[in-house]
C-alpha cells in the first residue's frame, strides 16, 4: 500500500456496513486509529442495526447513521464536512463506494484477491487498497488470519501502531445493572443461549433446543439458562417457550417477556427468555452469565468482548474458514460443527463443562 500523509489527517470517516460481530471485531483497528491520529476527529458512518455497538465509545468522536432505504442524511453531512480520510473496513462494494461517496482525499480498504470485479472497481473508488487472498491460503492448507489480524495487517500498512489487540464495548452501569437483574436469584453458574436460524438446521427442531436448554440446566448445576434472541427469532422464541412449557420446564401461562417485565425466574425452573433489548442491554446480559452457547453469530463477538467464555457453534459447510477468521477471540471457548443433534448436542454440553469448570 501506498504510505499515508497522517500527520495531515484531522478529519477521518470509518464505513462499516456489515454485521454486528464484525464491528465488534474491528474495535482493536479503531484503537490503532485513535492512537496513531490523536489529532483527527473520527466519526463512524454505520447502518441503523450496528449503530449502538459504538454509541459512547471513546474510540469514535461521533456516530452517524447511514440508512440505504432513506435519504442520505448521514452522508450528505460527511460529504459537507470534507473529511481528509475514508476507511471502509467492510470488504464489500457497498462500502467501498461509499468510502468514495464521501469526498475524501484518501481512501482506504482492503479487497479480497477472488473478486476480481470489486478489485477492478476500487481503482476507481479506493486511493489506497490491501488484497487479501484467503482462497491461496485455503489451497495450499496455510492457516487463515482472523479478521482482527486482517484489520491489523491493515493498520500496520497504513502506518498505525498496532499495540493492542483486545475488543472493548462500552457500556454504562445501568445496563450492566440490568444485565444482572435477569438473573438475580439464580445460582452461582448460569449459561446463556442465542437464538439465530443457524439452530434449526442439519436436522435440528424445536424439541432438540428444549432438550439442549434442559441439558444447560444440567451442566449449570441449576444455575440458570437466559436465553436472548432478536426480532428475526421472536417466532423461534415463541415456538421455544411453548416447547419449554410442554416438557414442564416453564410455568403455565408462561408469555415472552418484554424489557420492562418482571425479570423474576418463572416457577418451576430458573429459566427466562429475554427478546426486545437493546445492543448495550444484550451486552450485558451475556455479560451476566457463566458462559455463552451460540451459532455462528454476532454473541460469540459480543461475549467475547465483555469477557465471556464461548461456546461457538458452526455450520459443517463453512467450519473450515469460520473457525479460523471468526473464531473467538482471546476468552476461553469450545468450537462445535453443528450435525445430528445427539453427538452435536453431546459435544455443545460438553463444552460448556469443561468452560464453567476452568471459570
Amino acid at each position: 500500500m501506498k504510505s499515508l500523509p497522517l500527520a495531515e489527517i484531522r478529519s477521518v470517516v470509518v464505513i462499516r456496513t456489515d454485521h454486528v460481530g464484525d464491528l465488534v471485531l474491528s474495535t482493536p483497528f479503531l484503537r490503532a486509529l485513535r492512537q496513531g491520529l490523536p489529532q483527527a476527529r473520527i466519526t463512524a458512518l454505520l447502518p441503523p442495526y450496528t449503530c449502538q455497538v459504538l454509541q459512547g465509545s471513546p474510540l469514535v468522536d461521533e456516530v452517524l447513521v447511514h440508512d440505504r432505504l432513506a435519504r442520505p442524511v448521514a452522508l450528505e453531512q460527511v460529504r459537507a464536512s470534507r473529511p481528509d480520510l475514508a476507511i471502509s473496513l467492510a470488504p464489500r462494494s457497498r462500502s467501498y463506494r461509499l468510502a468514495w461517496r464521501t469526498g475524501a482525499r484518501y481512501r482506504v480498504g482492503y479487497v479480497y484477491a477472488s473478486r476480481p470485479l470489486a478489485n477492478l472497481a476500487c481503482q476507481a473508488w479506493l486511493t489506497h487498497r490491501m488484497t487479501v487472498d484467503l482462497d491461496r491460503d485455503l489451497a495450499v492448507g496455510r492457516p487463515i488470519p482472523h479478521e482482527i489480524e486482517q484489520l491489523q495487517r491493515l493498520a500496520g500498512e497504513m502506518g498505525l501502531p498496532c499495540q493492542e489487540d483486545r475488543l472493548e464495548l462500552t457500556v454504562p452501569q445501568e445496563d450492566l445493572d440490568f444485565g444482572r437483574h435477569l438473573v438475580e436469584g439464580w445460582g452461582r453458574q448460569k449459561a446463556a443461549l442465542h437464538l439465530g436460524g443457524g439452530w434449526v438446521t442439519e436436522g435440528w427442531r424445536i424439541r432438540n433446543l428444549v432438550r439442549l436448554v434442559e441439558g444447560l440446566l444440567w451442566s449449570t448445576n441449576g444455575g440458570g439458562v437466559l436465553i436472548t434472541y432478536g426480532p428475526a427469532e421472536e417466532a423461534m422464541a415463541t415456538r421455544l417457550a411453548e416447547g419449554l412449557a410442554t416438557a414442564g420446564l416453564l410455568g403455565p401461562g408462561f408469555r415472552i417477556p418484554g424489557p420492562d417485565s418482571d425479570p423474576t425466574p418463572c416457577e418451576p425452573l430458573p429459566i427466562r427468555l429475554a427478546g426486545g433489548l437493546t445492543f448495550k442491554q444484550w451486552a450485558a446480559a451475556l455479560a451476566a452469565c457463566s458462559c455463552v452457547v451460540s451459532p455462528d453469530t454476532g454473541a460469540v463477538h459480543v461475549a467475547a468482548a465483555m469477557g465471556r467464555p464461548v461456546v461457538a457453534v458452526y455450520q459443517a459447510c463453512s467450519r473450515r474458514l469460520c473457525t479460523q477468521q471468526w473464531a473467538p477471540w482471546q476468552v476461553p471457548h469450545r468450537m462445535v460443527t453443528k450435525g445430528h443433534p445427539v453427538p452435536t448436542m453431546s459435544a455443545i454440553l460438553q463444552g460448556v463443562e469443561e468452560l464453567l469448570l476452568g471459570s
